[in-house]
């Protein structure tokens, strides 16, 4: 079949953090670059004067914000990241997509029986939507998800046990 596009998940989860704080940084900026702005607008008077000196100083005190965040954001951007191990391959007919999962399938489950000393067998899935996957998860291998998943459910059932003990001591 032919493949449209091939994407390589990477181990960028510090890189995704830092893109999201810049953007949170920015939105304040910008928040506080317009209080300044209104703050000018409304001062008449030196009175007013103390307001728009305190907006004019967080309005500072965030653009270098932005520029710190902006400066490490570009030495993250310069690392060479290491791949996770998963990827998107995307095929222009469906029937195409199914043909490769059954063939991959096959393969892969000889390779495993033939050697079985792999730590991590590789495996061929129907891809989620784009917008259902957590691209910065991806670095994250199986074994270490179900342990993730162990511990959170553990600590919702000791939090559910202690809540019903609680509801039933205080009748």
């Amino acid at each position: 079949g032919e493949v449209v596009h091939v994407g390589f998940a990477l181990n960028n989860r510090e890189l995704v953090k830092q893109v999201e704080r810049f953007d949170r940084k920015r939105v304040d900026h910008t928040n506080h670059s317009v209080a300044l702005v209104n703050a000018i607008a409304m001062a008449d008077g030196t009175a007013k004067k103390s307001r728009v000196d305190g907006a004019r100083l967080r309005a500072l005190r965030s653009l270098s914000s932005v520029e710190e965040h902006k400066r490490i954001l570009k030495q993250l951007m310069k690392k060479r990241y290491s791949g996770t191990g998963q990827a998107f391959v995307t095929f222009n007919m469906a029937h195409d997509a199914r043909q490769v999962e059954r063939q991959l399938g096959r393969r892969l489950l000889c390779a495993r029986l033939l050697s079985p000393r792999a730590s991590e067998g590789m495996s061929v899935t129907r891809a989620p939507e784009p917008s259902d996957v957590l691209w910065e998860n991806l670095q994250y291998n199986t074994k270490s998800q179900w342990g993730r998943q162990l511990v959170s459910t553990t600590l919702m059932l000791a939090l559910s046990a202690a809540g019903v003990v609680l509801i039933f001591t205080s009748n």
